[in-house]
């Protein structure tokens, strides 16, 4: 791939991360605050990590297996 290609893939990529946290942005939210403001450092940690998951999620269910296959293999 050139320079150029990878640019529009990450670009691709952040356009789907900035999709994915519209949908989720109210669970990170209620997430938030069920830990409260004396959250420890781990459980923010914990929360960031899951909405990390939960964008990954929210990527991946719109994109069928097969094309899942084809990109990454098993």
């Amino acid at each position: 791939m050139t320079r150029d290609q990878i640019k529009e893939h990450y670009a691709d990529v952040v356009q789907c991360v900035f999709l994915a946290e519209s949908v989720i942005k109210p669970t990170l939210q209620e997430r938030m605050t069920a830990i409260g403001k004396d959250a420890t450092p781990e459980q923010i940690e914990e929360v960031g990590h899951q909405y990390c998951l939960d964008i990954a999620e929210e990527i991946l269910s719109r994109t069928p297996d097969e094309e899942l296959e084809k990109l990454y293999g098993e």
